[in-house]
């Protein structure tokens, strides 16, 4: 028979035996996960964002009216031109539009020049030429398919106002302008 220390020596074996064998089943290893797929970044030109409306009163619009058109960003609703404006659209195809001019002549001013010859230009070309003798607001539409084109692109479009108004400060007017751009044809 064994003794009673050899017998608590087993014991006291077997339990550290035991309690490590618990302690390793207890911890597990951590979960592995597979890398994520790697994408293969965009290399083309990069995207270009339109600009079809501009409508001066917006904050905006001082990076798409390049010349002319006094108090951009302001909050009146319409705003005095100059006799030439320049401003930059940027579109795609404009087969279905039409390009548009949200204005107002002064019967003040047209009493003085009688009436005007609006002129618009884009990229360099005559698009449209026009006589405007009546004051008040008006909408100026015109089919856009002579300058349709598929791929997004600036265009620059400038419309001269013959002739300007002369303001007892000396300064040449043309119209109150509120929004110029291409919308849709109906």
């Amino acid at each position: 028979m064994l003794a009673c220390g050899d017998r608590l020596d087993r014991m006291r074996a077997a339990f550290a035996i035991c309690f490590t064998l618990l302690l390793c089943a207890c911890s597990r290893l951590a979960t592995w996960y597979a890398p994520p797929a790697q994408f293969k970044p965009f290399t083309g030109p990069a995207a270009v964002a339109e600009v079809r409306k501009i409508v001066i009163k917006d904050p905006d619009a001082a990076f798409n009216v390049l010349d002319g058109v006094y108090e951009v960003g302001r909050e009146a609703e319409f705003s005095w031109t100059s006799e030439h404006i320049r401003v930059q659209l940027v579109a795609g195809d404009v087969a279905n539009n039409d390009f548009f001019m949200h204005y107002a002549t002064v019967e003040k001013t047209l009493r003085k020049t009688g009436p005007v010859r609006i002129t618009i230009t884009i990229d360099g070309k005559t698009f449209d030429r026009f006589v405007q003798g009546a004051d008040g607001i008006h909408l100026y539409k015109h089919p856009a398919v002579a300058i349709s084109n598929n791929e997004v692109r600036p265009m620059n479009v400038d419309v001269t106002i013959d002739p300007p108004w002369i303001s007892p400060d000396g300064t040449k007017l043309g119209f109150l302008i509120e929004s110029i751009g291409f919308m849709p044809s109906r």
